[in-house]
């Protein structure tokens, strides 16, 4: 009772109710199954096959690393991040009406201009800020459906179905190696990564066409650390991942900061030396960030993060802005990391809306 239509084609199916729990009971009940080409089952190891024989290329390069770790044992690491799923409550949907052989659209975009449809457009704002709004693949649904039955159609996808269709943001393998000065701070340091160009793919898509191979400089922003070293080679490289990438916002540049300031603590730690302190002396040219760690520091009432302590440092300088932040985080009886508070320091450049500043990183957190 209450259904209209059902509707299956090569990439989705559909059904039309008077109402939407109505439409997802039926669809339960039909019981689809999708065959697609086959993804990685173990994503890191997809990675690291990449890491191991793709062909990369040079971001950042000063002075001579290769000259320099031959002269000394570096220190290594590996860091991996997942390829990242959005995580909006917000459901994705797109609403049609056909009217005398054309179509109108209502659906959240974050790419109005780029929306390449044969409707017309009426974009709607949108709650996540995460970058999933940038494609919306329920549009073209919702033109098939509201053509087929001639009357007004809105298709939606619940959150925890749309996380199974929409592309993730770009993860990242990184092999990280160091080589230490007597006084315990690197003079040389080399990352060499393996992620994707989700913007690039998503734009492509937007566009009609694919996205071309390997990582150009947008999507290196912010891999290299953001600090004095003398030594400093970044090579990146695509991983060819089955699965399409997709945008989400801050991505890849978040997962480099990740592997870069977990390499910072670690190095921190092997010389013998506080974290912040460890950082402080590597931020001679960079007096933003290092006012941004400090004032994080001194808010959080940063305890050293030495044996025993639940907190952690970091900080990032990349787009013209400097952030640092101290987390203050626990391991609960399921071993999750659980988060107990956030303290950032913000430098953005001049703010024209203060209120919308603090949102967005506010939000961020």
């Amino acid at each position: 009772a209450g259904v209209r239509h059902l509707a299956a084609r090569d990439s989705w199916i559909a059904v039309v109710a008077d109402d939407w729990l109505t439409a997802e009971r039926a669809l339960h009940a039909a019981n689809p199954r999708f065959e697609a080409p086959r993804e990685w089952t173990d994503e890191r190891a997809g990675y690291a096959a990449a890491l191991d024989t793709a062909s990369f290329a040079t971001i950042v390069e000063a002075g001579d690393f290769t000259a320099a770790a031959a002269a000394a044992k570096p220190v290594a690491a590996t860091y991996f991040v997942a390829p990242a799923a959005h995580r909006t409550f917000e459901p994705l949907a797109a609403t049609v009406r056909w009217t005398d052989g054309a179509a109108e659209l209502w659906a959240g975009t974050q790419a109005p201009g780029l929306a390449a449809t044969a409707a017309s457009l009426y974009p709607l704002p949108v709650g996540g800020a995460d970058g999933r709004a940038l494609e919306n693949p329920l549009a073209s649904v919702a033109l098939d459906l509201a053509r087929t039955l001639g009357r007004p159609v809105q298709a939606m996808l619940a959150p925890g179905a749309a996380r199974r269709v929409v592309p993730r943001g770009p993860g990242l393998l990184a092999r990280m190696s160091a080589v230490l000065r007597d006084d315990g701070l690197p003079t040389a340091w080399r990352m060499r990564a393996v992620s994707d160009n989700g913007l690039a793919a998503s734009l492509a898509r937007l566009g009609g066409g694919d996205a071309a191979d390997g990582l150009e400089a947008l999507a290196t922003r912010g891999s290299a650390p953001p600090y004095g070293i003398e030594h400093l080679l970044v090579e990146a490289a695509a991983s060819g991942q089955p699965r399409a990438s997709g945008y989400v916002r801050g991505s890849p540049q978040r997962e480099f900061a990740f592997a870069n300031e977990s390499f910072v603590d670690e190095l921190a730690r092997r010389g013998g030396m506080e974290p912040l302190a460890f950082r402080m002396a590597l931020l001679g040219g960079n007096a933003r960030l290092a006012r941004c760690l400090q004032s994080a520091a001194a808010l959080a009432g940063w305890d050293g993060g030495g044996a025993g302590s639940n907190m952690g440092l970091a900080g990032v300088a990349a787009f013209g802005s400097a952030i640092a932040l101290v987390a203050t985080a626990s391991i609960d009886e399921r071993q999750q990391v659980r988060a107990h508070k956030l303290v950032a320091a913000v430098d953005c450049g001049s703010v024209v809306n203060r209120g919308l500043a603090e949102q967005q990183v506010e939000g961020a957190l």
